[in-house]
């Protein structure tokens, strides 16, 4: 990770990060990459009930134990004064996440589930899924937290979420994937009342009215939020229409 132009952190998924990899590079660094952390864990008391499991990526292992050392405040005041633009979506909350009797929290996700180490997590604990009314009200709490944390800590940077649709059909016009079992319509239907949070919190929205496309092509595969390049494009030239600027910069966001 380098610290030169546009100093970015990204919280979220790989909707911001391959979102990042489009940015020019030599207009635009990476400071720091967050990922697998609901916000709902991120801004609950560290887990103590369990241990985080051993996962055999080193990539993976690191995220899950951030997950459960509700590690994203702490990176948000570490990176203070050297971030220039917060990017940041909501896909890693779309499995939900687990509530233990001490009102812990840990994210649901991919990792988890593949490795099996979801197995001891949800018998400890209860899921909650995305878009119920109790995922809701603990995820706006989280959010406020988390904005009002970037804005303490980051107060002349851009805070920009990623709201593109997820995509239910592919380059083709052929249907595309789920994501373990939950469909473009349906997520994009439960994830509405979040945007229109995001939005309430004055923070930069982009890419909500995107006709979006899925490709085979993606580097990780089909998935409903893995798009098409000309997705990729678009969400670029929004980000750089809000004029996101490195330190110096004269061009800097009124």
């Amino acid at each position: 990770m380098t610290t030169g132009g546009v100093r970015t952190l990204v919280v979220g998924s790989c909707v911001s990060r391959d979102t990042f990899s489009h940015l020019p590079t030599d207009g635009f660094s990476l400071v720091g990459y967050v990922a697998r952390q609901s916000l709902i864990s991120a801004f609950s008391p560290p887990v103590v009930l369990l241990d985080a499991p051993a996962l055999t990526s080193p990539f993976q292992q690191q995220m899950v134990s951030a997950d459960f050392a509700s590690g994203l405040p702490d990176v948000l005041r570490r990176t203070a004064g050297r971030v220039d633009l917060v990017l940041w979506d909501l896909t890693d909350e779309r499995l939900g996440v687990w509530v233990l009797p001490d009102d812990t929290a840990v994210t649901r996700t991919v990792d988890l589930i593949a490795a099996g180490a979801d197995l001891d997590v949800a018998a400890a604990g209860v899921l909650v899924e995305l878009g119920t009314a109790a995922h809701r009200a603990m995820w706006t709490e989280a959010a406020h937290a988390f904005v009002r944390l970037v804005r303490e800590h980051h107060p002349g940077a851009a805070l920009v979420a990623l709201a593109p649709p997820w995509a239910g059909v592919n380059e083709s016009g052929d249907e595309g994937p789920s994501s373990f079992g939950l469909v473009a319509a349906d997520a994009n239907r439960r994830l509405a009342l979040y945007y229109d949070t995001v939005a309430d919190l004055g923070v930069d929205l982009i890419g909500r009215d995107l006709d979006v496309t899925t490709t085979p092509s993606h580097p990780w595969g089909e998935a409903p939020f893995h798009y098409s390049p000309h997705v990729y494009a678009d969400l670029v030239a929004r980000i750089r229409a809000l004029r996101p600027h490195a330190p110096g910069d004269p061009d800097a966001r009124a």
